[in-house]
């Protein structure tokens, strides 16, 4: 996961969906030929057993 990913609580996390990574890959399908993208599923995670889950975080840009 792309460090620029990372955002303080669960609101900003959405608002940083539907404004900043939304657009990016709507416009990104559309280059492409295809009718573009929308938000279908998200998945929140409120509790993780340790060692089922592992985020690797990496000093680079990686998607939106």
């Amino acid at each position: 996961m792309g460090h620029q990913k990372l955002v303080s609580d669960l609101e900003e996390a959405r608002r940083r969906l539907v404004e900043y990574s939304l657009p990016r890959e709507f416009a990104c399908m559309q280059s492409l030929g295809r009718a573009g993208s929308l938000i279908g599923k998200t998945l929140t995670l409120e509790v993780d057993y340790e060692g089922r889950i592992s985020v690797i975080l990496v000093q680079e840009r990686f998607g939106f």
